[in-house]
């Protein structure tokens, strides 16, 4: 089988996104890739929930699609739920045999004994669970194994902020507590370059910065849907360009940053929920920093985002 070919196209992961109109359609893609390179009857992904502690069923070839979004499994539980508990791969050539596998009735699961569950990681950040499974005849190999890993490894950046969009998408209306951001010390962040860095704290008054940048148009704006509309597409281009010059510059999985910000043009909960509302009247630039301002408060709380300690 065309390992190389698979590792290829996953570095053209913008390729792949570029046709697709929500997240789900994204990761659909994406089992769809990995299953044809891997030559497997089934590939699926699972995304876990840190706070239930709990991997769904988000994209499916090969399984009933009535699944999605149905089937759960606490972290342990079944052969998906170990492999990520234990943070390593399951191969089995009979997976019904294993004591941890779980019978689902109607997703047909049944059918394909041959099982390979690798975990999506981004260093000990728990994402999911990339499955990939065939009838009983052709078991899965170490290469099969070490391709898929890479494969996850590669995925792991824009499959973790596909996870945080849909995430979202549930708790978005969820009340905010922020008490705790004037008793705690602590930052969250994402690590973009090993290392430290020592030097005098520069606290932003986000109120002030957003007056001087937006807010003057927000009573009596001139702009309509259409000019919406063009930003978006304008932006989409940026984003498109940045991402095609850090590929040439970088590397593949460099580039794959942008194209979760490219995600967040297409998601229904993001940029949907702002069309929808500027179509109805409302001042574009007041519905952008509204939802935006929402959405930055639900990541800044959000239990995926690694903790850093400043250290003065």
């Amino acid at each position: 089988m065309d390992h190389m070919k698979m590792l290829c196209d996953i570095g053209e992961l913008s390729q792949i996104f570029a046709d697709s109109l929500s997240i789900k359609a994204f990761l659909q893609k994406i089992v769809v890739m990995v299953a044809k390179h891997m030559e497997a009857d089934v590939c699926s992904i699972y995304l876990f929930d840190d706070g239930r502690q709990e991997l769904t069923l988000k994209a499916t070839e090969g399984l009933n699609p009535i699944a999605i979004g149905k089937v759960k499994l606490k972290l342990g539980e079944g052969l998906a739920g170990l492999a990520l508990k234990e943070l390593r791969p399951i191969c089995e050539m009979i997976g019904s045999q294993h004591p941890n596998f779980k019978f689902f009735p109607g997703i047909f699961e049944e059918r394909y004994e041959s099982f390979l569950a690798v975990p999506i990681l981004r260093g000990i950040l728990k994402i999911g669970v990339l499955v990939v499974q065939r009838e009983k005849k052709n078991p899965f190999t170490e290469p099969d194994s070490m391709a898929l890993r890479v494969v996850t490894s590669q995925l792991a950046n824009i499959i973790e902020n596909a996870r945080l969009l849909t995430t979202l998408q549930v708790k978005h209306e969820e009340k905010i507590d922020d008490s705790f951001l004037h008793t705690q010390k602590i930052i969250k962040g994402k690590v973009a370059s090993e290392g430290f860095a020592l030097a005098n704290v520069f606290i932003l008054d986000q109120e002030k910065a957003l007056d001087s940048f937006i807010r003057k148009d927000l009573d009596g704006s001139t702009y309509t849907p259409d000019d919406f509309r063009q930003a978006v597409a304008a932006t989409e281009q940026q984003l498109k360009a940045l991402q095609q010059q850090v590929e040439e510059k970088l590397s593949d999985v460099a580039s794959l940053i942008f194209t979760a910000h490219l995600l967040m043009l297409k998601d229904k909960q993001f940029a949907g929920a702002m069309t929808r509302r500027i179509e109805k009247g409302e001042s574009p630039p007041a519905v952008i920093l509204s939802i935006a301002q929402k959405y930055i408060e639900i990541f800044s709380h959000s239990k995926y985002l690694d903790e850093i300690i400043l250290i003065n």
